[in-house]
Order: structure tokens, then C-alpha cells, then sequence
């Protein structure tokens, strides 16, 4: 969009249809599909399980790339595109074990994944970084011996 929107611009048309939109379905939903005379829905039990280091560590990752999208239009030259800060997690959440069954890996949503961190977007940011340049000065030569 030239030009583009502001925040209050989309919160303004978003939040009312999204709001909406959630009503209709309820709606559709609540009109053909009646309730059986007998449900009894459940109470939850009251969670009683205190955080454990995982769940902290777990929280501070997940707050640091939230925070770190909201930043990178200012790091941009150093972190290059949002696909690299989105790999944070997969390496820090599989590479400590807290994710390690190869189960959780096969029902991973790779298609979400694949989203965050598309080839382009990590293209885009491997070429933007600072250590590329650094290594295009490097002799060809050593550059083959890395390889």
C-alpha cells in the first residue's frame, strides 16, 4: 500500500471485523448445531503446578524474539530479516532437548514454520548481514577451505 497504513489505522478496521467475524461464526455455529439436554460441561481444575526453569526458560525465549521483532527495523543491518530472529527459538528450544522427541519434531506445523522462516526472508537476511561482507574480503582460497 502506498501509502501504508498506521497501527491505529489497521487496529481500526481489524478489530471490528475480526470482532465480527468471531460473532457470525458463533452465530452459525449456535443455530445449527443445538445443544444436547444432558451436556455438562466440566470444571477445570484449578492449576496448581509452579514453574519449573524450563517454563522460565522457555517464557524469557519467547518474550526476547517478541521483543526482537518489534526492534528489528533498528537492528536490521545487524540481524538482517525477521526469518532469522524466528530460527531463535527452533535453535534454542531443540538444541537445549526441551524439544528433542522426534515425535514433537514429525508433528511439528511445518507449514507455519516454513512461513516464519521462508527462503526468501533468510536469503534476504544472509545477504544483509555484516558477516557476509566480512567474508567476501576473505582470500577465495580460504574461502574454499571452509567450505
Amino acid at each position: 500500500m502506498n501509502p501504508p497504513l498506521s497501527w491505529l489505522a489497521w487496529f481500526a478496521i481489524s478489530i471490528p471485523v475480526a470482532t465480527l467475524s468471531i460473532l457470525a461464526i458463533w452465530a452459525f455455529l449456535h443455530v445449527n448445531y443445538r445443544w444436547e439436554s444432558d451436556l455438562k460441561i466440566p470444571r477445570m481444575r484449578k492449576n496448581t503446578d509452579t514453574l519449573t526453569k524450563t517454563h522460565y526458560f522457555v517464557l524469557f525465549i519467547s518474550l526476547m524474539t517478541i521483543a526482537l521483532w518489534c526492534m528489528e527495523k533498528s537492528m536490521e543491518g545487524w540481524v538482517g530479516d525477521m526469518g532469522i530472529i524466528a530460527i531463535i527459538p527452533l535453535l534454542a528450544f531443540f538444541g537445549t532437548g526441551i524439544l528433542s522427541k522426534v515425535r514433537r519434531i514429525v508433528n511439528m506445523n511445518w507449514t507455519d514454520e516454513s512461513r516464519r522462516t521462508s527462503i526468501p526472508s533468510i536469503g534476504r537476511s544472509f545477504s544483509s548481514l555484516w558477516v557476509v561482507s566480512h567474508l567476501e574480503k576473505l582470500p577465495s582460497r580460504q574461502v574454499c577451505l571452509m567450505i
